[in-house]
C-alpha cells in the first residue's frame, strides 16, 4: 500500500515545487512590480515644481507601493508612497498617491496621509480612508487619529466626512 502512494505523494511534491501550490488559484495575481510608466508619471507629479536629481534618487530608493483592484475590473490601481521622516513627520503620516490605469496612461484618484481601502462602495469603487496620528501621545493606551472617509464621485475620490478615533 505505501509504495502506491509513493508515485502519487512524489507527482503531488512536483506539482507543488512547480507551482507554488498543489491547487493553483485559477486566476493570477498582478505582479508586484511597479509599471515604470507609473514611475515616471508619479515623480513627474512630485517634482512640478522642479526637483534636484539628489531628491530624485533619493525618492527613488524610498518608493513603496500596494496595489488593491478599487473597482473590481480585474485591473489594480497602484497606492504610492514615500517612506521616509521628510514626508511622513514623526508620526508617520506618510502621504499616498492613489492611481488608475486608464488605457496606456494612469490617472490620479486620491492622495492623502495614509489611504487604504474600506470594505464599503460608492458609485462601484471601494470607499478610501486615511488615517492620520494626532501626535505620540495615548490615550488609554491607544493612540489618537483623525480619519478621514473618501468616497468617489464619478470621476475622483471626494472627501466625504471625517471623525477622531483611537486604536
Amino acid at each position: 500500500m505505501v509504495e502506491k502512494k509513493k508515485p502519487i505523494l512524489l507527482l503531488l511534491f512536483a506539482l507543488v515545487l512547480v507551482t507554488g501550490s498543489a491547487f493553483a488559484p485559477s486566476k493570477s495575481r498582478p505582479s508586484r512590480k511597479l509599471p515604470s510608466h507609473l514611475r515616471r508619471v508619479f515623480f513627474n507629479q512630485l517634482c512640478d515644481d522642479g526637483c534636484s536629481e539628489e531628491e530624485k534618487a533619493h525618492w527613488r530608493r524610498n518608493i513603496h507601493w500596494d496595489f488593491y483592484d478599487l473597482n473590481n475590473d480585474s485591473v489594480p490601481e497602484y497606492f504610492l508612497s514615500i517612506w521616509h521622516p521628510d514626508w511622513c513627520g514623526a508620526g508617520s503620516n506618510c502621504d499616498v498617491w492613489v492611481y488608475e490605469q486608464k488605457g496606456a496612461g494612469f490617472r490620479l484618484l486620491a492622495s492623502d496621509k495614509g489611504l487604504r481601502p474600506h470594505r464599503k462602495y460608492t458609485r462601484g469603487y471601494r470607499d478610501l480612508f486615511g488615517d492620520v496620528k494626532m501626535g505620540a501621545s495615548q490615550v488609554q493606551g491607544k493612540f489618537e487619529y483623525y480619519r478621514t472617509l473618501y468616497r468617489f464621485n464619478g470621476r475622483t475620490y471626494i472627501e466625504s466626512s471625517g471623525k477622531y478615533v483611537q486604536r
